[in-house]
C-alpha cells in the first residue's frame, strides 16, 4: 500500500494506468476461465478477496490524498484570512 501510495502521489498518470491495466486482467481472467471452463470455487473466491484488495487500496490512497489536500487548503485559507 505504501508503495501505491508513493507511485500516485508522485506519478498519477502511471498509478491510474497500472489500475486500469489490472482491471482489464481481471475482467478478461475471469472471461477465460468461464470459456474454457476453468471456473472453480477457489478461483472464484480469491477473484473476490483480490477484487477487495485492490479497491481497499485505491480508497486508502485516495483517503490520505484528501487529507494532504485538506491541510494544504486549510494552510492557504488561514494565509488569506
Amino acid at each position: 500500500m505504501v508503495a501505491v501510495y508513493y507511485m500516485y502521489y508522485e506519478r498519477p498518470f502511471l498509478s491510474l494506468l497500472t489500475y486500469g491495466l489490472s482491471e482489464l486482467l481481471d475482467a478478461a481472467d475471469g472471461y477465460f476461465a468461464r470459456k474454457l471452463n476453468q471456473c472453480s470455487k477457489f478461483g472464484q473466491v480469491l477473484d473476490m478477496v483480490t477484487d477487495r484488495c485492490t479497491t481497499t487500496c485505491l480508497l486508502a490512497t485516495r483517503y490520505q490524498l484528501t487529507l494532504h489536500a485538506n491541510v494544504l487548503f486549510a494552510n492557504l485559507w488561514e494565509c488569506i484570512a
